[in-house]
């Protein structure tokens, strides 16, 4: 198992778009969910796709029900397979709940360089 630090920053309506920036490796990914917005949101979801010269050499999906507080961060624990190491870019969906609103994120960041 390998790990990617992963920071994304979200906000809580569609008009912010999240930025990622990929920190580190290390047995999982960890993404930092970061909300800039004075109102709570609820992070339900994450689809990720790990890519090495544009082949996908890992994928998957965790659903989380983690808050995350207006203007607070918290980070996400992702297993991933020991063949994802080589990643060099990391792309992938943020799903959220703000009230009763869903909203989704794309997201994208390449690998620090090793």
């Amino acid at each position: 198992m390998t790990r990617v630090l992963v920071v994304a920053a979200l906000a809580a309506c569609t008009q912010h778009v999240p930025a990622i920036r990929v920190l580190g490796v290390h047995r999982a990914v960890f993404v930092e969910v970061t909300n800039p917005a004075s109102r709570p949101l609820r992070l339900t979801r994450l689809a990720f796709a790990l890519a090495e010269d544009g082949a996908t050499v890992a994928h998957g999906e965790v659903r989380v029900a983690r808050d995350v507080p207006a203007r607070a961060a918290i980070i996400v624990d992702v297993p991933i397979e020991e063949s994802a190491a080589r990643a060099t870019a990391l792309h992938g969906v943020l799903t959220v709940r703000v009230g009763d609103a869903e909203h989704t994120f794309a997201v994208a960041a390449r690998m620090p360089a090793r």
